[in-house]
């Protein structure tokens, strides 16, 4: 639930949502394993303000209460088997879902210099700080037994700045930013191979900086556009989040190219039609946004992206 209210120059959006978490899964091992539901609730606020100066120029700031339950695990795990070992489930009564709370501070402008033309700017701040992680996915004790247990794992801060900037001209659009953001892990919990528990939702891993890079061209004539995006991770020397190593994430670059075609009149109006070559350069690379908190360099312990590939999407709208 939330509405915008006006004054001026001045907008004010409050809002509130009411979540409902609910997991059923499992509990016991062999023949004794049973059921067992999870259920959180929460009423999770937000108010976001904006103010304009004058045509184009405004400022935003916003804050968020963050609410998130536990991943379903166990759909990734259908066989009920890992490495040929039958699983057991042990449930965890004193689970608290993943909470936090989300700040957002920032600026903007857009200013016209024809009827075609247009360029933006936005630069904002933002930080999160998250509480009860979850691992959601570790062996029971810390070691490896075919047991899963989820447990809260300590809290992480998250902070950082984002920069956009876009160009329209005509028929051309060009577009870029650049994000930096860091993560610091918050009551770390230890486990009982020396290290600690570690979270596995994306979002909660540090990671380089990041750099994109968007070019669209509309060929209104036959009613087409093709685009090109690049996105680009810096490398960068972190602590790993399992322990306190030292860990060097590596740089990556990654190139698409992609078409739209989609009638504006005729009898093939509602059409539209997608199609893309992702990874164009094949590049072999780990996603720094992947769902590990740790970076180990070891190629039988990591997630690879896909390389080249092909993808075509074909729509109909009556």
């Amino acid at each position: 639930l939330e509405d915008a209210i006006k004054f001026a120059g001045l907008t004010v959006t409050p809002g509130i949502r009411y979540e409902r978490h609910e997991l059923k899964t499992y509990n016991g091992t062999g023949a004794n394993i049973g059921g067992y539901k999870y259920k959180f609730d929460e009423f999770t606020p937000a108010l976001a303000l904006d103010y304009e100066f004058m045509k184009g120029l405004g400022v935003f700031a916003s804050y968020a209460k963050v609410f998130r339950g536990p991943d379903v695990m166990e759909s990734m795990l259908a066989s009920g088997a890992s490495r040929g070992t039958a699983l057991g489930y042990r449930a965890n009564p004193d689970l608290k879902a993943t909470t936090g709370d989300s700040y957002e501070i920032g600026g903007r402008y857009k200013g016209e210099f024809s009827e075609t033309g247009h360029v933006s700017f936005v630069a904002k701040y933002f930080k999160t700080k998250y509480k009860n992680l979850i691992v959601d996915n570790n062996a029971a004790g810390g070691r490896i037994n075919p047991v899963l247990y989820r447990i809260n794992a300590g809290g992480a801060d998250i902070d950082g700045v984002e920069l956009l900037a876009r160009l329209n001209l005509d028929a051309l659009s060009l577009g870029a930013s650049y994000t930096h953001q860091k993560v610091r892990y918050k009551d770390r919990v230890r486990n009982g191979s020396g290290g600690y528990y570690t979270s596995n939702i994306i979002g909660y891993r540090d990671q380089g900086d990041k750099y994109t890079f968007n070019a669209e061209y509309s060929v209104n004539a036959i009613d087409t556009l093709v685009g090109y995006n690049l996105i680009y991770f810096a490398s960068k020397d972190t602590t790993s989040a399992g322990n306190d190593a030292a860990v060097h994430i590596p740089s990556y670059a990654v190139s698409d190219v992609y078409l739209t075609y989609a009638p504006s009149s005729g009898k093939f109006k509602g059409l539209e039609i997608n199609a893309g070559v992702y990874n164009v350069f094949n590049k072999a690379y780990v996603s720094q946004s992947q769902r590990i908190a740790e970076y180990t360099g070891d190629a039988n312990a990591i997630d690879w992206e896909p390389g080249r590939n092909f993808k075509v999407n074909v729509s109909y709208k009556f």
